[in-house]
């Protein structure tokens, strides 16, 4: 039996966070290499974002990636594609009422 094992865009995207820390780079070293900005390049290689073909061949190189890596990263990621935990925010009051207890603010 043949196993043929297709790359996850979380195995590729834990591969590149892993060489990102090994090799010391920066977000806006990255982002340089792709012509983009720290918070797009980290949100396509952390999995939130799609990565154009091209994109990927700016960075294949730097974080050894093969051509099935790449194309993990040229699809779309699924709504909420981080884990299902639901963030544990405070509660926010409104402006307005705030201004009924405080009238002004």
């Amino acid at each position: 039996m043949v196993c043929i094992c297709v790359p996850t865009r979380e195995n590729v995207t834990a591969k590149i966070s892993a060489k990102k820390v090994q090799k010391g780079l920066k977000w806006e070293q990255i982002s340089k290499m792709l012509g983009q900005s720290p918070v797009w390049t980290a949100a396509a290689l952390g999995g939130q974002s799609y990565l154009a073909p091209e994109d990927c061949e700016k960075i294949a190189n730097t974080f050894e990636l093969t051509e099935e890596e790449c194309k993990a990263l040229q699809n779309y990621p699924c709504c909420g594609a981080l884990d299902d935990t639901v963030p544990d925010l405070p509660p926010v009051k409104s402006t307005s009422a705030c201004e009924r207890i405080q009238p002004g603010l």
